[in-house]
């Protein structure tokens, strides 16, 4: 056997692993994208569920941001504050998640449906002049902002 056929066989043998490794790379990186998006879902739901239980350590607190009622300047003002910035950190991270693609849509867009009862609430602006809010992304913020403005300009005079 000469060298020429020896460096052809070489040279398929090794196309052929190439292919092979793609395929067996592309069947790892779906494995993982699954697994990703699982566990960012769980965490929405956990997520759900810690933010709950805080909410009712403060029920007084949260059932005045949730009804409109009159909160005292104070300390039921920062913890109001407070308690939106959980949601709304909460609304971020889903956010964040679902437009970096790890998490599916149903998550994000269960929160999304909110958005307009939440930045309707007599808190947001107390909130989006806050501290917290400065810690919230551009993007995030940007979005609140347009929600709250449409909900702004929607509304009666």
């Amino acid at each position: 056997m000469n060298w020429e056929i020896a460096a052809s066989i070489a040279e398929v043998v090794s196309a052929v692993a190439v292919v092979v490794s793609l395929v067996y790379l592309a069947i790892q990186i779906r494995s993982n994208t699954k697994t990703t998006k699982a566990n960012a879902y769980q965490l929405a739901i956990q997520s759900e569920m810690e933010t709950a239980v805080v909410f009712l350590g403060h029920a007084g607190t949260w059932d005045k941001v949730i009804t409109g009622q009159p909160i005292s300047e104070g300390e039921e003002l920062r913890a109001a504050i407070l308690l939106f910035n959980l949601l709304m950190l909460d609304s971020e991270r889903r956010y964040q998640q679902f437009t970096l693609g790890y998490l599916e849509a149903q998550p994000w867009e269960a929160r999304y449906q909110t958005l307009p009862k939440i930045v309707s609430l007599p808190i947001f602006r107390a909130w989006r002049n806050s501290l917290g809010a400065q810690g919230h992304s551009a993007g995030f913020l940007r979005l609140v902002d347009e929600c709250a403005s449409k909900i702004a300009s929607s509304s009666p005079r």
